[in-house]
Order: structure tokens, then C-alpha cells, then sequence
């Protein structure tokens, strides 16, 4: 029942009271089915999950070492073990899933979400992403381009909420960045006459792009012919974008499709790609304030990651 209308304190105080009940028809019933303690191992809140997979490994070592077995059966237990894995795994920080394929975008990303202190996880297509949010870390938020190559944004977010780890997760589709100021660049004339660009003091720019503008060939506007470099140099051409006539409100549909099946999965935000981590503070503070279990902290993932790998380790 807590489960159903989305109490999440109850569901984790539940689950501490069924490992100090120690039951084992908590694991395994009469009728074969998965029980609702081994389902809850694929909550959407990391803190559920990870707590039922200790809960249960406890029952069943409390179980064994009572009766002296060398196993116990029960339904599910493969997916109790997938999730102890996957703790295993867990850093000093939490993740966000960027899928994207240009490579000096996904460089652009992974340096701001490093600066705002979640390890970034990149993939290329929404299949790699299906299988990096089946894995069921510490997932704090997943951004996606507008136009992936393998499906719509609205598929993609269809698959992402479907999975039940990944169901209650924060999801940014994003467009090209908004047009800024010209960067100015400092010409420096060595004795060879040669002239070197200087980076700008604003530390977001200090690498080039692969056209070897700092800052991003975006930056580039009004001093010269943006197109007369390379053609649209914007243009994400995996998937040819529609026209204003057929323009799809991704936020919208999004919260329409499953913002009934939990009061978080509706979070979605479409938006021009930040270029710096304060744009994406509005949206982290969203959706922490949606949540009803704080997220975990690092000592968190360090103790779950410790009981896991003793765990795999013992069997």
C-alpha cells in the first residue's frame, strides 16, 4: 500500500521493520511469486532499493546459518544479486547519464557536471542508455540531446520511464545553446609573426573546440559568417529536426504520458543546452524538492558499497 500511493518513508520504514522480523516467507511465499520485499529492490529511490537488497541478504543469511544450508531459493533472487552488483559499483559521487555523440559536446558536459560534483556517465545511443539506467546507481539525473540517432525524444523518455529504476528520474532534452556574446580573444604576436589565440580568463573556456574556437564554435556571431565556415555548424544531422508546423511540446507530452504514475516521473525539462552548471540549478533544486527521502550521500554509497562487495564476496 505504500508503494502504491508513493510513501517513501513508509516503504524504507517497512523494510527496516520486515529485516528485524526475520521472516523468511518475506522471500518466498506459497505461491511462487516474486514478494513485495524482493520487488523493492527496483524501487525508483536508490535508498529503497539498496536497503531492501541489505534486508534481504541479511534474511538469508540469518536463514542459512539457522538451518546450516548452502542455499535457499526464492523467486527473484537474480534480480536481488543484479542489484548488489550494481552497489558494488557505487562512486564518492553521484551520476548523471548524458547521451549524446558529438565528442566535443560530451566534453562540454562532463566538465560541468564535474564542477557541480556528479560523476558523468556518456553514451551515444538511447539503447546504451536503456542499459546504463537498468544498472540502478546513484542515477540523480539523465540529459539527452533533441534529436538522438536511434529514437524520438519522446520514445526515449517512454524508455527511460518504463524502467523502474530509472522511472522516477529527472530527465533534460536539450537544444543548441542560445546565441551569446562575441568572446574576446587576446592576439599575442610571437617573433615569428605568428598569431596565437589566447584562452579567455572565464575558466568554462579554457579548452578549444574541434574547429579550435574557445568557448565553442556558438560563440562565434555577428563579426563573421557563422555558415560560411562549415555550413550550419549547429546542425545535429542524426535525425533531420521538424518544422515549426509540427513542433511537438516534449515537456508537456512528457507529464501528460506519466505524470500519473508517480509524483516525480513528471519532471521533465526541455531547454537550450547550458553553458554553464548554474543552468541546470533551477532544475537540480526541482527536482530535489519533489523528492521524499533525501538523497544519499557519500557515506552512504560507501557503506552499501562495502556491504555489497562483502556480500558477493562470502557467496
Amino acid at each position: 500500500a505504500s508503494v502504491a500511493i508513493t510513501n517513501d518513508p513508509a516503504t524504507l520504514g517497512l523494510i527496516r521493520i520486515a529485516g528485524n522480523v526475520g521472516d523468511v516467507t518475506l522471500l518466498r511465499d506459497e505461491s511462487g511469486q516474486v514478494t513485495p520485499l524482493v520487488q523493492m529492490v527496483d524501487h525508483p529511490h536508490p535508498t529503497i532499493r539498496f536497503e531492501a537488497a541489505r534486508v534481504i541478504a541479511n534474511l538469508l543469511d540469518e536463514h542459512l546459518a539457522d538451518r546450516n544450508l548452502q542455499s535457499f531459493d526464492y523467486a527473484g533472487q537474480h534480480r536481488v544479486r543484479k542489484r548488489l552488483e550494481s552497489m558494488t559499483r557505487l562512486d564518492q559521487q553521484p551520476t548523471a547519464i548524458v547521451l549524446e555523440n558529438r565528442p566535443e559536446v560530451q566534453q562540454h558536459w562532463a566538465r560541468l557536471l564535474v564542477r557541480g560534483g556528479y560523476q558523468p556517465v556518456l553514451v551515444a545511443t538511447t539503447s546504451d542508455l536503456e542499459r546504463a539506467v537498468s544498472d540502478g546507481g546513484d542515477m540523480r539525473m539523465i540529459i539527452a540531446k533533441e534529436y538522438p540517432s536511434d529514437a524520438s525524444a519522446i520514445e526515449l523518455i517512454d524508455r527511460v520511464r518504463r524502467n523502474a529504476t530509472s522511472r522516477d528520474v529527472p530527465i533534460l532534452i536539450y537544444t543548441r545553446p542560445e546565441p551569446r556574446a562575441v568572446i574576446q580573444e587576446t592576439l599575442v604576436i610571437d617573433n615569428a609573426a605568428d598569431q596565437t589565440m589566447q584562452a579567455p580568463i572565464d575558466d568554462t573556456y579554457v579548452i578549444p573546440d574541434q574547429f579550435g574556437v574557445f568557448g565553442g564554435i556558438e560563440n562565434i556571431e555577428g563579426v563573421i559568417e557563422r555558415d560560411l565556415l562549415a555550413g550550419d555548424l549547429d546542425a545535429d544531422l542524426t535525425i533531420l529536426p521538424p518544422d515549426d508546423s509540427r513542433y511537438i511540446d516534449i515537456e508537456r507530452l512528457g507529464r501528460n504520458r506519466w505524470g500519473n504514475r508517480s509524483r516525480r516521473a513528471g519532471l521533465i525539462r526541455y531547454q537550450a543546452r547550458p553553458l554553464s552548471i548554474s543552468g541546470l540549478y533551477e532544475f537540480l533544486t526541482m527536482s530535489r524538492l519533489a523528492q521524499h527521502l533525501p538523497p544519499l550521500s557519500a557515506a552512504d554509497r560507501t557503506a552499501y558499497r562495502r556491504f555489497a562487495t562483502n556480500q558477493l564476496d562470502n557467496r
